[in-house]
C-alpha cells in the first residue's frame, strides 16, 4: 500500500504545481473567478433577503403595537361607554322625577284656588259667628 500513497502525494504535488505554474493558474483562475462571482451574488441575494427580513419584522412590529394601542383603545371606549350608560339612566330617572313634580305642581295650581276660596269661606264665617269683644275699644284703636 506504501506505492499507493506516493502515487497519490505525487499527484497532489503535480495538481499543485500545476495550478501555482502559469498555465494552471489561469485554467483554475477562471473557475474559481466564478465562484467568487457566484458566491457574492449569494452574498448580495442574502442581504436583500434579510433587507425583506427586516423589514417585514418592522411591519410587524407596528401592526402588534397598533393592534395593542386598538385594544387598550377599545378597553377605554368600553369603560367610557358604560359610564354613560349609568349617566343617561340617571339622567332618565332625573327626568322622571321632574315630570312627576311638574304634575304635583299643576295638580297644585288647580287645587289652590278652590283650596283659598274654602279659606276665605272659613274665615268669613269664623268672622260672622265671632262675639264682639271690647267693641268700644276696637273703636278708640281705630278698628
Amino acid at each position: 500500500m506504501r506505492p499507493l500513497r506516493k502515487i497519490r502525494r505525487a499527484g497532489g504535488l503535480l495538481l499543485t504545481l500545476y495550478i501555482f505554474s502559469g498555465y494552471g493558474a489561469v485554467l483554475a483562475a477562471e473557475p474559481l473567478s466564478t465562484v467568487i462571482q457566484e458566491e457574492a451574488a449569494a452574498n448580495q441575494e442574502a442581504q436583500r433577503s434579510q433587507a425583506r427580513i427586516d423589514q417585514l419584522d418592522d411591519d410587524t412590529r407596528d401592526l402588534v403595537q397598533e393592534y395593542r394601542a386598538l385594544l387598550e383603545q377599545t378597553e377605554n371606549l368600553g369603560i367610557y361607554n358604560r359610564q354613560l350608560e349609568k349617566l343617561i339612566a340617571q339622567q332618565q330617572e332625573d327626568l322622571a322625577s321632574v315630570d312627576a313634580q311638574m304634575r304635583s305642581v299643576e295638580e297644585t295650581q288647580r287645587n289652590i284656588v278652590p283650596l283659598m276660596l274654602r279659606m276665605i269661606e272659613v274665615l268669613e264665617k269664623f268672622i260672622a259667628l265671632d262675639l264682639p269683644f271690647g267693641s268700644g275699644d276696637r273703636h278708640s284703636v281705630g278698628l
